[in-house]
């Protein structure tokens, strides 16, 4: 399966594609150095579902299972990782591929 890409200022294309107004700063989320940065104190975790969906919507038959949800201490951030077993047919996860995403919460503790 192809890597997602990132998008250049993703508030704003999500803000575009979908009416949703997140409370996000900079970073894509692909990368541990590139976090999404959570403006949000509580409740982050629905902001993080809400850019995975983004990411994964261009997708129809889409099954997905969380593999591991961790958090890491990368210099003084603080980055949740959430990595994702993801199919493309919700019956069979043989033919899985792994996504991983990263949020900076460290404004959220």
């Amino acid at each position: 399966m192809k890597r997602l890409t990132p998008v250049e200022n993703l508030h704003d294309q999500i803000l575009e594609d979908t009416g949703i107004d997140l409370p996000i700063g900079l970073g894509s989320g692909l990368s541990i150095d590139d976090p999404s940065k959570m403006l949000v104190l509580e409740h982050y975790g629905h902001t993080e579902a809400n850019i995975i969906s983004f990411y994964l919507r261009n997708y129809e038959l889409l099954a997905w299972d969380v593999v591991k949800h961790e958090q890491v201490i990368v210099g003084d951030r603080k980055i949740d990782c959430i990595e994702l077993s993801v199919s493309e047919s919700p019956d069979d996860m043989n033919n899985a591929w792994t996504e991983k995403y990263y949020f900076d919460i460290t404004d959220c503790l």
